[in-house]
C-alpha cells in the first residue's frame, strides 16, 4: 500500500521533520511530498490557501496520473499511489479538488482536520473532560476551524466540541532554536483554556505541531487533571496515516482499481460477500 503525504507549502523542514517522526504503518509506504518553491512557506488564510492550490494541484495530478499496464488477460489502469493525506489543518481546497480529479480510478483523498476530529470522537472520554478542543496557531485559525469542524460534523452547535484556541506561534516557530519557553507558554495557556471548558481530547491543529505531545501533557497536568494522562493528545497526521490505511484496506475491490486489489488483501469483504 502506498500513501501520498502531501505538505501544500513550501516549508522543506515541516516535511522533514514529520518524515523524521512518523513510521510508516506495516506494508506501508509513505512518500512525503513539498510543495515547490513558488508556494507559500505556509498556509495562514483563505489567499495561501487558493495560491498553494493553484501551485499543488497540477502537480500532484501529474505526479498521480494512471499508467496502463498489460496483463496476460486483460489491460487495466493502475495509480502509483492508494491514499492521499493532505497535511495542512484546515479545509483546503486540495482536498476537494484532489477527490474530484481523481475518480477514474478512484483514490482516498483525506484531509488532517476531518481526520483529527473523527479520530477524537472515536476515543474514550468521561465528564467532566468529555469533549475535544483543538490548538492552533494565529487567532484568525480560530473562527475558520470553529466553522470546519462543525460543517464536518454537520451542526451548528454540538456538545462534544470545547472549541480551537490559539497558541500565537506561527506555523514555522513551534520547532525553532532559542523558541522553547515561548512555545511551552503559548500551547499552555491554549490548552488549559480547553481543558477548563471540558476538553479531554486535545488536537494538535497545525502540522508543525508534531511532536508536541509532552507539551500538551505537561499544560493539561497544571489545571488539576493528574499527572496529564487524563487528557488525550491526537495528532493530524499521525491519525490521517491509520484512517486513510483502513479506508484503503477495507474498500470494495469495485470502487478502488488499485495494484493491491486482490482477493487476498480483502479478506473481510470476501467473508462478507460469500
Amino acid at each position: 500500500m502506498k500513501i501520498l503525504v502531501v505538505n501544500p507549502n513550501s516549508s522543506t523542514s515541516i516535511t522533514d521533520r514529520l518524515s523524521e517522526s512518523i513510521e510508516p504503518p506495516p506494508g506501508v509506504q509513505l512518500t512525503w511530498w513539498t510543495a515547490p518553491s513558488e508556494a507559500p512557506p505556509s498556509i495562514d488564510d483563505e489567499e495561501t490557501s487558493d495560491s498553494s492550490t493553484a501551485v499543488c494541484l497540477p502537480r500532484i495530478l501529474e505526479l498521480c496520473k494512471p499508467a496502463a499496464s498489460a496483463g496476460a488477460l486483460t489491460r487495466s489502469v493502475e495509480r502509483l499511489f492508494d491514499g492521499i493525506l493532505v497535511a495542512c489543518y484546515s479545509d483546503h481546497p486540495l482536498i476537494t479538488l484532489l477527490r474530484t480529479h481523481l475518480e477514474d480510478p478512484p483514490i482516498h483523498v483525506l484531509g488532517i482536520l476531518e481526520a483529527s476530529v473523527a479520530h477524537a470522537l472515536l476515543l474514550p472520554q468521561q465528564p467532566p473532560l468529555n469533549k475535544f478542543g483543538i490548538i492552533t496557531t494565529g487567532q484568525t485559525w480560530e473562527p475558520v476551524l470553529e466553522s470546519a469542524v462543525k460543517i464536518f460534523l454537520g451542526v451548528t452547535e454540538s456538545e462534544r466540541f470545547a472549541g480551537v484556541r490559539s497558541t500565537g506561534i506561527g506555523v514555522l516557530g513551534f520547532h525553532g532554536p532559542g523558541e522553547r519557553d515561548e512555545v511551552d507558554a503559548g500551547v499552555e495557556k491554549a490548552v488549559q483554556e480547553l481543558v477548563k471548558n471540558g476538553a479531554g481530547v486535545i488536537i494538535l491543529g497545525c502540522a508543525g505541531m508534531s511532536g508536541l505531545e509532552a507539551s500538551v501533557k505537561r499544560a493539561a497536568s497544571h489545571v488539576g487533571v493528574g499527572s496529564g494522562r487524563a487528557v488525550l493528545v491526537v495528532d493530524g497526521v499521525r491519525g490521517g496515516i491509520q484512517l486513510l490505511v483502513g479506508l484503503i484496506r477495507y474498500t470494495p475491490m469495485h470502487l478502488v482499481q488499485s495494484r493491491f486489489a486482490s482477493a487476498n488483501y480483502y479478506p473481510l469483504i470476501r467473508a462478507t460477500a460469500a
